[in-house]
């Protein structure tokens, strides 16, 4: 499939600091990619609270 047709999915998860994060996230890939779908990791986000 042409990269310019391809699907995009982004996901938001904390540090990957465990095997369950890697095993999660790399089921997610395998499913995805196939079906014609990239995906977007985003780690570590935070979000400053203000007093």
């Amino acid at each position: 499939m042409p990269q310019s047709k391809r699907k995009k999915i982004g996901v938001i998860m904390p540090a990957i600091t465990e095997t369950l994060d890697t095993l999660y996230l790399d089921g997610i890939c395998r499913q995805l990619h196939p079906a014609g779908y990239d995906v977007i990791v985003f780690t570590c986000c935070s979000r400053r609270l203000l007093p």
